[in-house]
């Protein structure tokens, strides 16, 4: 046998009559928190009647005796109006063309082959101030022709074009009447060569 706390061996009956005491006090907590989360429950568990409400009648709407308005046809995109290309024949030459599509009139030495988006409208403008040397600026172009045998180019001197702000040097060949250039997913400018 050990020696208690207060230095008295514990009895037999001392001991029993503890763990009856601690047994009792563990029921009794554990009975009243069970009547107490079932007597919560027993408030939300039970369903309430519904009362029932006889069904309404469902009421009909006529449709009007006249025919209904007829209705527009909605537009993808409102055309919106542009201006008209334009060319004069005295120096510097200046081209202006604005065109929803190649096949649209494009006056004048210069002429776009084809937009970069074809829902977007597309502008160049081109001057030639100075012999043998060509400005061009373009709006949703991908790709341009330059009619160079329409301009007075001095013969055997070198052709300088600045398109978007990109000087490139071309060379005149005999017989050679247009020179196409093609914007790359880059924005540069290249002479695409043509077929003979």
């Amino acid at each position: 046998m050990t020696v208690g706390w207060l230095g008295k061996v514990p009895s037999q009956e001392h001991i029993m009559a503890k763990y009856a005491f601690n047994k009792q006090n563990v029921i009794c907590i554990m009975a009243t928190a069970l009547l107490a989360v079932s007597a919560g429950c027993s408030k939300q568990g039970q369903q309430q009647p519904v009362k029932s409400q006889p069904a309404e009648t469902p009421v009909i709407i006529q449709p009007p005796a006249t025919k209904p308005a007829a209705t527009k046809p909605t537009a993808t995109k409102p055309a919106a109006t542009q201006p008209a290309s334009t060319y004069d024949s005295k120096p510097p030459y200046p081209v202006k063309l604005h065109v929803r599509s190649p096949d649209d009139k494009q006056p004048g030495w210069l002429k776009i082959v084809e937009l970069a988006d074809p829902d977007t409208p597309a502008t160049a403008d081109g001057t030639f101030p100075e012999q043998n040397r060509f400005y061009v600026d373009t709006q949703n172009v991908k790709q341009i022709r330059i009619h160079v045998s329409h301009l007075p180019l001095a013969t055997r001197k070198r052709i300088i074009l600045q398109i978007d702000k990109q000087g490139i040097e071309i060379t005149r060949k005999k017989n050679r009447k247009f020179v196409i250039l093609e914007r790359r997913p880059t924005g540069e400018w290249v002479v695409v060569k043509t077929p003979k």
